[in-house]
């Protein structure tokens, strides 16, 4: 019997060193492959440290199936604008998602690239969505080889659309609760979903964005993100008066034609609308903040 561990002992050894010192194709060894996180928005510059203060990297095999992910906090992407991964060679996929909060959730079916979904928090939840994260995606093919050190780049795009929103002349808003769904301002059918290819899902949802008010109480404002919506798009934001009642509603596809305003292949846009009710009368237009002889109290 000892004779027989002895042989299998010097029969594994033998692999073993085989293994290592011959071919080792078929070794699981781990391999350190170096990620670079870039951001150009619409210009040449990085401007990556600007505007994504955090990363939530997803890895995936040639298959599609969930390897592994990783979390990069604003310090730690002050020290290495990137990611160090340790993986088995082979082919693989990262997902990277800027600027990830509770506003975010991250949804996987069968932890395969296919079912991975990104969701307002609180869409999924059933609560009052008032705001959305500024995110950024990034997607990248990565070969993990053992031939030396080897490094790739994961260029980000913007997955978010900067929205203000401008108004005067419902005095009474003030009373509104913020945050209220029957609120004096709705923003409705907004894309409430992404797939990990930053494709939007079917889901839609009705914003009620908080707002800031002035001294006076006769200016309102508000700022909040969107996920991305084109040119032509179902949206629309209903005004309300201080009782409640639906007073205008503007076409934000109408408003973006009316102002040759394009939002499709840009990376930072801000949509600022103005809306001025006098009396029965309804004046729209393009905000120009710096215009306004007013103090908003944030």
């Amino acid at each position: 019997m000892k004779k027989r561990i002895v042989g299998i002992a010097f029969v594994t050894l033998l692999l073993l060193t085989a293994c290592i010192k011959e071919d080792r194709s078929d070794c699981p060894e781990n391999i350190l492959h170096e990620l670079c996180f870039i951001y150009n928005g619409d210009g040449s510059a990085d401007i990556f440290d600007s505007r994504i203060g955090s990363v939530d990297l997803f890895v995936f095999d040639a298959r599609g199936a969930y390897v592994n992910s990783y979390t990069y906090t604003r310090e730690q992407l002050a020290v290495y604008q990137g990611a160090n991964l340790t993986l088995p060679q082979g082919d693989y996929t990262v997902v990277a998602w800027g600027n990830v909060t509770d506003l975010s959730t991250i949804v996987d079916k069968d932890r395969s690239l296919d079912d991975y979904r990104l969701y307002s928090t609180p869409y999924l939840n059933m609560q009052t969505v008032t705001d959305f994260d500024s995110l950024y995606y990034g997607k990248a093919p990565i070969t993990v080889t053992s031939g030396g050190e080897v490094r790739d780049t994961v260029y980000f795009r913007s997955a978010h659309i900067d929205m203000e929103v401008y108004v005067r002349g419902l005095q009474t808003t003030q009373t509104r609760a913020q945050g209220d769904p029957d609120g004096w301002v709705a923003v409705r059918s907004v894309y409430a979903g992404y797939d990990f290819e930053m494709n939007v899902t079917e889901d839609v949802t009705d914003v009620f964005p908080d707002f800031v008010y002035d001294t006076t109480g006769e200016w309102a404002m508000s700022r909040f993100s969107l996920f991305r919506f084109r040119d032509r798009n179902d949206i629309a934001l209903d005004f309300y008066n201080g009782d409640g009642v639906l007073v205008y509603v503007l076409s934000l596809q109408q408003f973006l034609a009316a102002n040759q305003i394009h939002v499709e292949g840009i990376n930072e846009i801000t949509v600022s609308i103005c809306i001025s009710f006098s009396g029965t009368d309804v004046y729209v237009s393009v905000a120009e903040w710096e215009e306004q002889d007013v103090k908003p109290v944030f």
